[in-house]
């Protein structure tokens, strides 16, 4: 959940903002036609559209944004407003009812394309991933898990949390039959992040947990409960230095034996539960 160099509780950058684009979706002149609310604010959002667009931005679908219906155009151009205004979080909230989180997953990149367009941290993150280890135990237990599941991660490629968890987690969907991952970055994905806080703080990594019909069951994140309990108590008495060395040490020793341990559980709790929308036999 930190940053290196940075104090836990200052865990979030300013430059983030949540764009509702898919990265293969186009803005054209048809999109610029579809925009019920003129003027200049609208146009920035447009130019702002095709901006991220354009940097291979992962973020959801354009039909959020500009679909063919105006009045869901007209929100989802509010919200995007909203955002580049810097709106408060219970905003954000609003924008995650303007797409599905099934649009989200899979317009989301998977672990692989994520590695290999990591700009922090690249050897660290490629290391990991190469040494990570599943045990056979960790593999029947998801196999004995009913139904598929989806493992939705907000992460970035600085954090030096994730790039100890995550490719472990992948590795483990790699491995297991009825289990997938993908990655969305946190800072793109604001609203979502802001339903999934550690307490008042924006901490990753975040581990979504999705059913077969895309549906969220519960999450894990941002540490084992064991480090986050050192981090926030001991931990927090030491120059982050000494501290980051004794993160780096823990998660070394661990061998990502506890996150498989209690992302599985998750999971396994998740499964044992009827879902919300569930009907009676």
């Amino acid at each position: 959940p930190e940053r290196f160099g940075q104090r836990a509780d200052v865990h979030h950058r300013d430059g983030g903002r949540q764009v509702l684009l898919d990265r293969d979706e186009k803005i054209g002149p048809a999109a610029d036609r579809n925009v019920p609310w003129p003027g200049e604010q609208s146009q920035r959002v447009v130019e702002r559209c095709r901006a991220m667009v354009g940097e291979g931005s992962h973020a959801q679908t354009l039909a959020s944004c500009f679909p063919a219906g105006q009045p869901r155009t007209q929100r989802g151009l509010r919200a995007l407003a909203e955002m580049e205004r810097g709106a408060p979080r219970a905003h954000a909230r609003r924008m995650t009812e303007t797409i599905t989180l099934r649009e989200r997953y899979l317009g989301a990149p998977e672990f692989a394309e994520m590695l290999a367009t990591a700009e922090k941290n690249a050897d660290l993150w490629a290391a990991i991933w190469r040494r990570a280890k599943v045990s056979d135990e960790h593999l029947q237990r998801v196999a004995a898990l009913s139904g598929a599941w989806h493992l939705l991660v907000l992460s970035e490629d600085w954090c030096g949390d994730a790039v100890n968890i995550v490719p472990v987690v992948a590795k483990l969907a790699e491995l297991s039959t009825n289990l997938d991952l993908r990655v969305l970055a946190r800072d793109h994905n604001l609203d979502l992040m802001d339903t999934h806080l550690t307490g008042p703080s924006r901490s990753i990594p975040v581990v979504i947990l999705l059913d077969e019909e895309y549906e969220e069951r519960g999450w894990w994140g941002p540490r084992p409960a064991e480090l986050q309990a050192w981090v926030l108590g001991t931990g927090h008495l030491l120059e982050k230095e000494p501290r980051y060395r004794e993160v780096r040490g823990w998660y070394a020793r661990d061998g990502g034996r506890t996150t498989l341990d209690e992302v599985i559980a998750a999971l396994e709790r998740a499964a044992r539960t009827p879902s919300v929308g569930a009907t009676a036999p």
